[in-house]
């Protein structure tokens, strides 16, 4: 039996955001799920074409799955290392259905945000992270996909734990800076953190965020009379979230063992690593 994990994110150009974000995620996995081999794919054609013409090869997820397949791998998990199941998280799940065949157990594991808990999780970092006495504005991605109104449950979610402090916007989701800036103002608050809600700190977190253009929001927000600090770091710096990613892929791994112990009649072999996962 040859396992493998393909770490699916969407992808970036910014070589030194890579490697604090997804280079740090995939670490992660190898650390947890020992026996394991772990591959890189990304979603977005785009930046794969771009990494191509400086001589760098990603493969897509299809193309992952078609080389592990081709070199006998019969167990494979797939963990997005997207925040939220969108168009590209679609992407995802309509590769593996096009190669199930080609293995004995091909499983999808969940975004970030998967369940009001994880949101929860994610609003009690930030809190921890960059404290409540300034206004904290997180940079999502945003999309038409339906899935984009978690970014409205996260801003709720964080009001009502408590952390009357956060809010939520995105660069191409109809929930946008121009929406919150009225809150912030409402609020009180005179200094107001940006960071990204983003897995990596790529494009959109330094130029769409903290870049100097006059459209940014750094330099929105300065024009609103705001005192404004950037944290630019993506969210697979934090352990946290690349904790978040290995739970979410456990989960998947242990539901699928306790699928196949209830099966009345079948032999299986479960291996139980340290920590008490079981592996099929």
């Amino acid at each position: 039996m040859k396992k493998a994990i393909i770490a699916a994110s969407f992808g970036t150009t910014y070589e030194q955001a890579a490697e604090k974000s997804i280079s740090a995620v995939e670490e992660k996995l190898r650390q947890e799920f020992n026996g394991f081999e772990v591959r890189r794919a990304y979603t977005s054609r785009m930046v794969i074409a771009a990494l191509k013409k400086r001589g760098e090869q990603i493969d897509t997820v299809e193309e992952a799955l078609e080389k592990l397949a081709d070199q006998g791998y019969t167990h494979v998990y797939i963990q997005p290392t997207h925040i939220i199941n969108g168009f590209e998280y679609n992407k995802i799940t309509a590769a593996a259905e096009k190669y199930k065949d080609k293995f004995t157990v091909l499983e999808t594991s969940t975004p970030l945000l998967d369940s009001d808990e994880d949101i929860g999780k994610v609003c009690d970092l930030f809190e921890n992270e960059l404290g409540s006495e300034n206004a904290v504005a997180v940079m999502g991605h945003g999309t038409e996909h339906s899935a984009n109104a978690i970014y409205t449950r996260f801003a709720e979610k964080c009001k009502e734990k408590g952390y009357k402090n956060i809010f939520a916007a995105t660069v191409e989701g109809t929930l946008t800076l121009e929406d919150i800036i009225p809150q912030i103002k409402a609020a009180g608050f005179k200094k107001v953190i940006i960071t990204p809600f983003l897995l990596v700190a790529g494009d959109h977190a330094n130029n769409d965020m903290a870049g100097d253009e006059p459209d940014s929001w750094k330099s929105t927000l300065a024009s609103q009379g705001f005192e404004v600090v950037p944290v630019v770091k993506g969210l697979g710096e934090y352990a946290e979230v690349r904790e978040m990613y290995a739970e979410h892929l456990r989960r998947i791994i242990n539901a699928l063992v306790s699928k196949v112990i209830r099966c009345s009649g079948n032999h299986i072999e479960v291996h139980v690593p340290t920590g008490g996962m079981a592996m099929l």
